[in-house]
């Protein structure tokens, strides 16, 4: 009884751990591409979504990013390097962007 409970709760663990650091394929380079444009491919490749203020205005900026793969957490560390925004991890691999004001950065 007691392994089939530890069995259980090893399982459990594994599928909440693996549920929420999917892993994301980039399947071409970005060049010159907003980081608007950015997020709806990731969209388009994977099972997040992201919500933000269309009046955002550094989801303009143009990045490049080479292809590749990787968790999410550190596609969007990339994404947001350099910039003022803020990422959040919610349940049911949503994401929300808000904006971090300049002096908050520093603080």
């Amino acid at each position: 009884m007691k392994l089939s409970i530890i069995l259980i709760l090893i399982a459990s663990f594994n599928v909440f751990a693996t549920g929420f650091a999917q892993n994301i394929n980039l399947s071409r380079d970005i060049r010159n591409t907003s980081i608007k444009d950015v997020l709806k491919t990731i969209e388009t490749q994977s099972s997040y979504r992201f919500f933000y203020s269309d009046d955002f205005n550094v989801l303009d900026k143009k990045i490049n990013l080479s292809a590749q793969s990787g968790d999410i957490k550190t596609i969007l560390d990339i994404v947001f390097r350099d910039t003022p925004a803020s990422v959040e991890y919610m349940e049911g691999n949503v994401v929300i962007i808000k904006f971090v004001p300049f002096f908050r950065i520093f603080v």
